[in-house]
């Protein structure tokens, strides 16, 4: 299509530099639009992904917690919500489409009308004078479609392109996230010292707010094959502390080590190569059983087979699980997790 409209633009250049030059306008307007368009739109995309994305989360968990709705009796208040959501997607959608519109009308169409509009007065002006054909105007404005049309082509692809930008925009701020913890979090590895303690906290102390501790000067030791509890009242800080103990959590006072490792600015990711995590919620991705088990570690695939059979889940093979594990039961969740554990590549000495 490009290198037509070159050899139309070539064969206009010599009939008539005035209808050459409305031609090679076109053009130029078409791509200042391109420039343009992705700025102003870029930013409502944004938001009406972002608005799509909360709605869908939504739905889902609304379709997941079903029976807490029914016997809530929460129907009517989920779907009040669910109407203020839509009704926020609608406004978030004319926001980013009013902008694009009105470029459309003032950057494209008025450009084109007024083309042929002076194409046929133009035309009619030379034709009378005898210094151009009835057959050359037809051709003229035959041929300005062709030019154009590549140039439509491209502004369609410049909205494609405007809201993948968008959409990816946001899953690009979750990697510079990802990337500034990382950077945050200065150590690597973890290797473990022999002879020390499993878990070891010399007054920690911990809060979101300034003056307001949840923790407060926590001291305890945990011995290899020694079995410990962490009980308390909710709210107590139960989850914040084995958030601690996991390296989520770093703003502490304090000490914490695992196996004679300070976690002071050590990944997480170096914890769970030593820690097993049992959580009270199972979470199932919309995958493969043998991918929900392995979850990207390497693994013995005879031993992933043998954890399987043992477990009594052999007949979630090969399927995906559904969003959340909606194609499984409770108990199947409660296997799957199990089978993650058995998988550890390490287990602590009482497992052995």
């Amino acid at each position: 299509m490009i290198i037509r409209s070159v050899f139309i633009l070539a064969t206009v250049f010599v009939w008539n530099k005035t209808f050459f030059g409305l031609f090679v306008a076109n053009a130029v307007i078409v791509d200042i639009y391109l420039n343009i368009i992705g700025r102003v739109t870029e930013r409502p995309y944004a938001q009406m992904y972002e608005t799509l994305r909360r709605v869908t989360g939504f739905i889902t968990e609304t379709f997941e917690n079903i029976h807490e709705v029914l016997a809530g009796e929460a129907q009517k208040k989920r779907q009040k919500e669910c109407e203020t959501m839509y009704q926020q997607v609608a406004d978030v959608v004319l926001k980013a489409e009013l902008p694009r519109s009105r470029f459309d009308k003032l950057m494209v169409n008025l450009p084109e009308y007024f083309t042929r509009l002076f194409i046929l007065i133009y035309g009619a002006y030379l034709v009378i004078g005898g210094k151009m054909t009835v057959g050359t105007i037809w051709a003229l404005w035959t041929y300005f479609s062709f030019v154009t049309a590549p140039l439509y082509m491209f502004r369609e692809l410049a909205r494609v392109i405007t809201r993948v930008s968008a959409n990816l925009d946001a899953v690009l701020d979750y990697f510079d996230e990802m990337k500034r913890a990382e950077e945050t979090f200065k150590k690597r590895e973890i290797k473990p010292i022999p002879g020390s303690p499993v878990y070891e906290l010399v007054d920690v102390t911990f809060g979101f707010e300034p003056g307001k501790p949840i923790l407060k000067r926590v001291s305890f030791t945990i011995h290899p094959c020694e079995i410990a509890a962490i009980v308390g009242l909710s709210g107590e800080g139960r989850s914040t502390l084995l958030n601690i103990l996991l390296g989520l959590e770093q703003n502490y006072e304090g000490v914490v080590k695992l196996f004679g490792n300070d976690l002071n600015q050590v990944i997480p990711s170096a914890v769970f190569e030593h820690v097993a995590f049992y959580s009270q919620n199972v979470g199932i991705f919309n995958d493969t059983l043998e991918n929900n088990v392995v979850l990207g570690r390497e693994y013995d695939e005879k031993k992933l087979e043998r954890i399987i059979k043992e477990l009594g889940i052999e007949h979630l093979k090969g399927r995906k699980l559904g969003e959340g594990g909606s194609f499984v039961s409770g108990g199947e969740k409660q296997r799957i997790q199990l089978a993650r554990l058995f998988l550890c590549r390490q287990t602590c000495c009482c497992s052995r």
